[in-house]
C-alpha cells in the first residue's frame, strides 16, 4: 500500500514541482523551469492527478481536510493564519507556507531543512503525528480504499503511472 500512498504523494506536487519532455510549461521566457527529478518526470496526467489530490479531503482521517484548505490558490497557496487548524480543530505549531514558486525553492521548510524534495514533504501534513494535520497515519488502507473506489482514481493512477 505505501507505494501507492507515495505515489499519490508524488502526484500532488506534480503541478509544481516537475519538468520534463512533452510538457509545455506556461511560465515567462526568460524564468527557466524548475528542476524536475529524474524518477518523476512531468506528464498532464499527473497534473490533473494532482490537481484532483490537492483537493481532495478523503486524503485525512475525517474527510474534511485537503492540501488546498490550508494552501488556498486566491491567497498564494497560503491560508492568512498564524497558525494552521488540522483535522478535528487541531492548532499546529507554524503557519501554512505559501506554494507559489516553490519548485525554485532549495530548502521547504526551516522545521526540516534536510527535506529538500516535494514529494517527500507532502506525506508530512498527511502522515505526520506532531501536529496532526491530515491525521492519515495509521489508515493508509482506508485512503487506498477510498480512492480505489472513486472512478476518476481507478482511471487517473494508471494513466499518470503506467509503470507502477
Amino acid at each position: 500500500m505505501r507505494p501507492i500512498l507515495l505515489g499519490a504523494a508524488l502526484a500532488l506536487m506534480a503541478g509544481a514541482a516537475l519538468a520534463a519532455e512533452g510538457w509545455q510549461w506556461s511560465i515567462p521566457d526568460w524564468l527557466p523551469p524548475p528542476p524536475v527529478p529524474d524518477e518523476n518526470p512531468m506528464t498532464a496526467e499527473k497534473v490533473e492527478l494532482g490537481r484532483h489530490l490537492f483537493h481532495d479531503a478523503r486524503l485525512s482521517a475525517d474527510g474534511t481536510v485537503a492540501c488546498a484548505s490550508c494552501h488556498v490558490q486566491a491567497m498564494g497557496f497560503a491560508d492568512g493564519r498564524a497558525v494552521g487548524i488540522g483535522i478535528a480543530g487541531t492548532v499546529g505549531l507554524r503557519n501554512a507556507p505559501g506554494l507559489a514558486n516553490v519548485a525554485y525553492l532549495p530548502v521547504l521548510t526551516w522545521g526540516s531543512p534536510m527535506l529538500d524534495s516535494l514529494e517527500r514533504h507532502a506525506l508530512i501534513p498527511m502522515f505526520g503525528t506532531a501536529p496532526v494535520e491530515m491525521g492519515s497515519a495509521g489508515i493508509e488502507a482506508e485512503l487506498f480504499n477510498r480512492l480505489a473506489a472513486d472512478p476518476f482514481y481507478a482511471r487517473a493512477f494508471p494513466a499518470a503511472f503506467p509503470d507502477r
